[in-house]
């Protein structure tokens, strides 16, 4: 009966346009708004009669799974997100409530961060117990980051103050000091935008200020990583360092070694700033670093790989909370520390080695992968006593997310990536999901229940591989 059902609400009202659905769409009219919800209620008569926090969040995901069916009209797209969206905060979920809104974001106007402060906001006031006060706070602490990022610094304020009565709540001094600093982090980066405001208007009277330029180039470049627009603006500024330096890039040079020297020159910037401006430069010293990877030799060589690993850990929070597992002996492996870990299986085979001894609680892994140029084979990091795996199948140009049922692999995640004999793979553990990076890049999520990385190792299958700058992450 529930499938007839469908069929009629997902085709017996107005059809979206197929283009305008790959774009961000108006809000529907609450007439629309109104006949949706009721259509959807009645469908889902059953479900919303189910009241545990468990079975919310059940019909949160899976009206959440319905928003693509394809023929859902606008008005319908967007109540089944605005439901989904409710019934997670009432389950107190604010991992689902969160995906929800990222989701929406990608096909409504919405302003997300918004909707998340309301969402959170909402479940702070639910009945929970003391030890939720931490991770709430954590959460609005992320919140103002996201926030701060869209320049919307009413909601970063308003996150940032929610995060400091959370974190007092918890008790935590450490916490409660770090919430603190993000409240004065979002009044100055909030002021410092206000200057950048004054400084656009200057600019569309006069675009020839120099102050002006170097203003808003610098907010560009460094604050926003937009340096497509913002490099022209700090190549026309008052700061003669920074326009030099503007002006070279601009160039675009050819030669290896001002290739590297941009590099290095962006990269000491960065190191003499704090974040978001030290992310933004040192990405940028990457870019020419990049360039050069490939060609470089000797310890120009050396130090570009070096520092596009920490690049690679820059994604992944401070660098403090990294420890590197340069023991070959910390996976039961009798070599020199420094030395890379080499695993390598017989055709149809696998070989791994588990670690031994994490450094307390951590909730992220990650490691750089290397093969033999032609040869097949699939390698990665495991995880749960080998039951769950992120791997990089080299013949197939692929990288996976696996779980083992009884004695097969499923397939959960599956991304192309190409054929090159270097891979940098992550796993992080956040808000109930293992988060898959590839090279530094989101490429899918898996649920867990776990809070941290358990039963860590290497895995090599079907040939050989070699594994090195493996770290992970404290939890904080």
């Amino acid at each position: 009966m529930e499938h007839v059902l469908l069929t009629l609400l997902f085709t017996g009202l107005c059809l979206g346009d197929p283009a305008q659905e790959a774009q961000r769409q108006s809000l529907p009219d609450s007439a629309a708004q109104k006949e949706a919800e009721k259509l959807v209620h009645d469908i889902f008569k059953d479900d919303y009669a189910r009241k545990t926090p468990g079975d919310k969040a059940d019909l949160a995901r899976k009206l959440l799974s319905q928003t693509e069916q394809p023929g859902n009209s606008l008005a319908i797209r967007y109540v089944l997100f605005r439901e989904a969206q409710d019934l997670a905060v009432q389950a107190g979920d604010a991992a689902l409530a969160t995906k929800v809104v990222d989701t929406m974001a990608r096909s409504f106007q919405v302003n997300a961060v918004a909707l998340k402060l309301s969402a959170l906001q909402a479940m702070a006031k639910l009945a929970r117990p003391p030890e939720d006060a931490k991770p709430s706070a954590i959460r609005f602490l992320g919140l103002a980051d996201e926030a701060m990022a869209s320049d919307d610094y009413d909601v970063a304020g308003k996150a940032a103050e929610a995060a400091i009565q959370l974190a007092r709540k918890s008790k935590e001094l450490a916490l409660v000091s770090k919430s603190e600093a993000k409240d004065k982090e979002v009044s100055s980066r909030k002021a410092a935008f206000e200057r950048v405001a004054k400084a656009r208007d200057t600019l569309t009277k006069n675009p020839d200020d120099p102050q002006a330029n170097q203003i808003v180039g610098y907010h560009l470049c460094a604050a926003k990583g937009d340096w497509k627009s913002g490099l022209p603006l700090l190549a026309k500024g008052d700061e003669p360092n920074l326009r030099t330096l503007a002006t070279d890039d601009l160039s675009m040079p050819d030669d290896p070694a001002v290739r590297v020297g941009l590099g290095d020159r962006w990269w000491e910037l960065g190191e003499k700033s704090t974040d978001p401006a030290r992310q933004n430069l040192r990405k940028r010293a990457g870019f020419w670093y990049a360039k050069m990877a490939d060609s470089a030799t000797g310890l120009s060589k050396a130090k570009i790989q070096k520092r596009l690993a920490e690049l690679g850990q820059d994604k992944f929070g401070p660098k403090h909370l990294w420890v590197p597992l340069n023991d070959p002996r910390q996976f039961g492996i009798n070599k020199e520390i420094g030395e890379p870990i080499e695993l390598s299986a017989k055709e149809g085979m696998a070989v791994g080695a588990s670690l031994k001894s994490p450094p307390g609680e951590i909730d992220a892994i990650a490691a750089r992968i290397r093969f033999k140029p032609g040869v097949r084979a699939h390698a990665g990091i495991s995880l749960e006593e080998k039951d769950k795996l992120l791997y990089i199948s080299y013949n197939a140009k692929s990288v996976m997310f696996s779980h083992m049922v009884g004695k097969q692999w499923e397939v959960d995640v599956e991304k192309p990536c190409g054929e090159r004999e270097e891979y940098n793979l992550c796993i992080v553990v956040a808000e109930g999901e293992y988060i898959l990076y590839l090279d530094g890049e989101e490429v899918g999520r898996y649920k867990t229940r776990l809070a941290r990385v358990t039963e860590a190792g290497l895995q090599a299958s079907h040939g050989p591989a070699v594994f090195d700058q493996i770290r992970v992450r404290k939890k904080e």
